[in-house]
């Protein structure tokens, strides 16, 4: 009997550690680099001392969409409060923002140019494109739940710029808004971002949000996240992103032979007892 518990115990851990699932790879960016990732324009791995972040471990990746290598800055003065208006120390990479097209993101042509974070008369003469982006292709299994963080910075305070996300697989094309700029006598309410002055480089900040993703199916599937300039250069945006995470779901199959293994563990248990 004590051969018999030992094998069904060895059993359950077995189904356990080969269930087969495929994780993120570097998806808190602790090599301090970019490992596992693709990355284009200006995306490189920081550590808190930027102002923010990160949410875990010692390093997170920031994506600006900077295209000019310069540094600036000032204040103004509101009451008793100084606060930022820019600061301007990026590109963080040392390389600038760059085209980034939907083929990047193994997104259809245009894709990029249905995110609207603005009134329909503004997006019209929005320029999408210049920014930068990173993506991994993984497995998953379906149940899976993909989760990250991000925190949206910006010094373009009167114009459109945005951080997306897509999600790709053969079966799948999903992209959405993260953030963006605001206008307030222009934009919908439900549209409005709720931007907190920032520690960083940058004047303001969403903050820390978390990303939440259930996938329908297993396959190999791409995440991509990218943030773009919309009708100037001027002043720029950005996004720290951190902490991605692949959680899976146990399998019935495994869930079934589990069960039947504490069964066996129960029954092994009680007859002990009774002795």
């Amino acid at each position: 009997m004590k051969n018999g518990l030992i094998i069904a115990i060895t059993f359950i851990g077995f189904l356990f550690g080969s269930t087969g699932h495929s994780s993120i790879i570097n998806g808190g960016f602790e090599t301090g680099n970019l490992t596992g990732w693709q990355a284009i324009g200006d995306v490189s791995v920081q550590t808190g001392s930027i102002g923010s972040g990160p949410v875990q471990g010692s390093y997170q990746a920031v994506l600006t969409n900077d295209s000019l290598a310069y540094e600036m800055g000032t204040s103004i003065k509101n009451g008793s409060t100084d606060q930022k208006w820019f600061d301007f120390v990026y590109p963080f990479s040392g390389t600038p923002a760059t085209s980034v097209n939907d083929a990047f993101f193994g997104l259809p042509q245009n894709t990029l140019d249905t995110i609207t974070v603005g009134p329909h008369h503004v997006e019209e003469d929005a320029v999408h494109g210049t920014g930068s982006a990173i993506k991994q292709t993984f497995y998953a299994n379906g149940g899976d739940t993909l989760t990250f963080a991000w925190n949206y910075l910006t010094s373009d305070g009167l114009n459109y710029d945005f951080a997306f996300l897509s999600i790709t697989s053969l079966d799948l094309i999903l992209s959405q808004k993260l953030a963006g700029n605001i206008t307030l006598d222009l934009m919908p309410p439900d549209l409005m971002s709720s931007l907190a002055w920032s520690n960083t480089s940058f004047a303001r900040e969403t903050g820390f949000n978390n990303f939440s993703f259930v996938f329908p199916e297993s396959g190999d599937y791409t995440i991509g996240i990218g943030v773009f300039q919309v009708r100037d250069t001027n002043l720029d945006s950005g996004i720290i992103i951190d902490s991605f995470r692949v959680t899976p779901v146990p399998e019935p199959a495994t869930m079934l032979l589990l069960g039947v293994g504490l069964l066996g563990l129960a029954g092994y248990g009680r007859r002990k007892f009774s002795k």
